[in-house]
């Protein structure tokens, strides 16, 4: 289960937001959004940031989670970020 906090991490990070303006924006250290998003990625089971966003758009619209490799390269190629992982 993820926690509010976790949460706002995830949805700043969808706003396409570094680690240092959503320091700014929740009024916590750039380290403590590294952990929220840390924490977030393992209770969700995602192994980049990229999948920690699919699972999360996938499970608060219902949607099963199935194949996300394979939408996390469709996010990133529609990002125009080929294989390159982003970083937040």
């Amino acid at each position: 289960m993820i926690t509010e906090r976790h949460i706002e991490t995830i949805e700043l990070m969808m706003q396409g937001l570094l680690v240092k303006q959503i320091a700014h924006r929740m009024h916590v250290t750039e380290r403590t959004v590294k952990e929220f998003r840390r924490q977030a990625m393992e209770r969700m089971g995602a192994k980049t940031s990229c999948e920690l966003v699919a699972k999360y758009i996938y499970e608060k619209h219902g949607l099963q989670v199935r194949a996300l490799p394979d939408a996390c390269l469709n996010i990133k190629a529609k990002a125009g970020m080929g294989n390159a992982r982003p970083t937040v």
